[in-house]
């Protein structure tokens, strides 16, 4: 008898497949942001605007927390020329400022995530510009 493959286009595999993808929980929720306050408006809509498109900045890693009107999120630099494109972002919810801090990898930035404190985010003016990460 000859072999059969198959091709993906048989009823049942994709049925199956479809149910899996259902059965599938639902992501975990990492921040709340209130749409209806105006800075965490802008921070929603800024960190969309960064990681996707056609060119974006970054590339989130999936780490982000909340911490009172701080959100930390691990981010991919995607056009840098550094050996270490991986930050733990902090962006202010209450005004429009943000900063970072360069981690040797993807897997380091995102557990620092967890342990994030706020800064001084605002409070004084940085040195080179907006641009507080190091």
């Amino acid at each position: 008898m000859p072999e059969v493959r198959s091709n993906g286009t048989d009823p049942l595999s994709r049925r199956s497949r479809k149910r899996s993808s259902l059965l599938m929980s639902p992501p975990k929720i990492a921040a709340t942001l209130d749409l209806s306050k105006p800075d965490e408006r802008a921070t929603h809509d800024f960190l969309r605007r960064v990681s996707s498109g056609r060119w974006p900045m970054w590339r989130l890693l999936g780490a982000m927390r909340r911490e009172g009107a701080r959100l930390f999120v691990s981010v991919e630099w995607l056009r840098c020329a550094r050996d270490a494109p991986f930050c733990v972002v902090e962006l202010a919810l209450d005004q429009l400022a943000m900063s970072w801090r360069h981690f040797p990898t993807a897997d380091a930035a995102q557990a620092a995530v967890a342990t994030a404190k706020p800064s001084a985010l605002g409070a004084a003016p940085a040195e080179h510009g907006a641009n507080h990460g190091d």
